[in-house]
């Protein structure tokens, strides 16, 4: 009895169509070549999606798992730190999603350190990049994170930029009463600060899957 192999000829155009034509194609097309990617072990054309997918930001959130899985993550962090400085990159939503490629695990270079260090202190950045990169500073250099977030909070007035400061702070074992201080002068933040006060400010856990 002959084995049947699957027939990859329909992935492999797939493909095609989204190297050939990046800008053009839709990213519920690029998430399901990604997950059929996966689903087949089929990677050995990983390397050519990697080079075209700094054209294709709006495909990011189905990019980002499937690189993280295929490629060690010491070889993504200059791709990262370059696509994040690119012209490319002009949505900081990208940027988040790409950000996550790096989780507890990874062991960041200095320049990878510095540029999550950088986006934490920057008031203009966005909530959901701000939220990833003050994360991952915790958990990889906690003492470097405190400090970057005290730095953070003295120069935003953004009610929900100090609540995610605050809650990341307490993982890196900042005091509660500074959360406290932090968060009390902003009534939005309330809820949060009964929370915190009704489980004795402990630290709040991360979901797995944001971790990884």
């Amino acid at each position: 009895m002959l084995l049947k192999t699957p027939d990859h000829t329909p992935l492999e155009e797939l493909i095609d169509q989204i190297i050939e034509s990046p800008e053009k194609t839709s990213s519920t097309t690029i998430k399901f070549a990604a997950l059929r990617m996966r689903e087949h072990n089929s990677l050995h054309r990983i390397q050519e999606l990697l080079e075209a997918s700094r054209r294709m930001p709006h495909a990011t959130n189905a990019f980002f798992s499937l690189f993280r899985d295929a490629f060690e993550s010491d070889g993504l962090q200059d791709w990262f730190l370059d696509y994040a400085k690119s012209d490319w990159a002009g949505f900081q939503w990208s940027i988040s999603y790409y950000a996550r490629m790096f989780g507890r695990s990874t062991r960041p270079r200095r320049e990878l350190l510095e540029y999550f260090a950088v986006l934490v202190e920057n008031p203009s950045t966005s909530l959901p990049l701000l939220a990833v990169a003050v994360q991952r500073l915790v958990e990889w250099n906690p003492s470097t994170a405190r400090a970057v977030i005290r730095a953070a909070v003295r120069k935003t007035s953004n009610s929900h930029a100090i609540r995610i400061l605050a809650l990341a702070a307490l993982n890196a074992k900042e005091p509660g009463k500074a959360v406290k201080a932090w968060l009390e002068p902003h009534d939005s933040n309330r809820a949060t600060l009964e929370m915190l006060a009704a489980q004795r400010y402990k630290q709040i856990p991360v979901l797995g899957a944001f971790r990884r």
